[in-house]
């Protein structure tokens, strides 16, 4: 039996490095786009559950998020691979997808490291959210969060470490949004639906 000991967690209780304009609340939008996640250095599942984790903190925060399958249907159909995501303007992602606002998670930065007892694993990621029609950045925050263990065996810590990417990146999606004020205004939920793809392939 292998026995985890969680070391010091990094990150909590710190501030968050946050923007957001001063007439925010004048701006508050009704749909809301997540966009698939950026960041190449990082595993296929933990860009993903970055995207779900960002899409349920708008739905908590009464904001409309598109359901990601129809964000990720509307791209295929316009033919918007990598390249073309990342070139285009997000006034014009906007537009494509019909919503007041696109966000944008960039993985800026992704650390594991296994040793023979040791293993860790940090994470940073940066949200920015941009008004659709004129294209303007309204609120971005960045959050780093970091978690070590010690174990006895190392393959097994290959296999355990994996089970803490969801706290971790819980962590750091509850830290970024809580720099972000809720709509204050009650919004018809668009219906989630179930997801054709569980990821946009595309970006893998």
């Amino acid at each position: 039996m292998v026995i985890l000991i969680l070391l010091g967690i990094l990150g909590c209780g710190h501030a968050v490095p946050h923007k957001i304009v001063k007439d925010y609340k004048n701006k508050v939008h009704g749909t809301v786009a997540v966009l698939p996640v950026i960041g190449e250095k990082a595993d296929s599942d933990v860009r993903y559950l970055f995207r779900i984790m960002t899409q349920e903190r708008l739905h908590q925060m009464n904001y409309n998020p598109l359901p990601i399958g129809v964000v990720d249907e509307k791209l295929t159909s316009a033919n918007i691979g990598k390249k073309e995501f990342l070139s285009k303007p997000p006034a014009e992602m906007a537009g494509l997808l019909s919503v007041d606002a696109v966000i944008y998670v960039t993985i800026t930065d992704y650390d594991r490291d296994f040793l023979i007892t040791y293993a860790s694993l940090g994470i940073e990621a940066r949200f920015d959210m941009y008004l659709g029609a004129a294209g303007e950045k309204i609120w971005t925050a960045k959050y780093k969060h970091k978690e070590s263990d010690f174990g006895i065996d190392k393959n097994m810590l290959k296999i355990q470490i994996t089970k803490i990417y969801e706290p971790i990146i819980q962590r750091i999606v509850d830290a970024a949004f809580s720099t972000l004020p809720a709509n204050p205004e009650k919004r018809e939920i668009i219906k989630q639906g179930e997801d054709k793809k569980r990821y946009f392939e595309w970006l893998k």
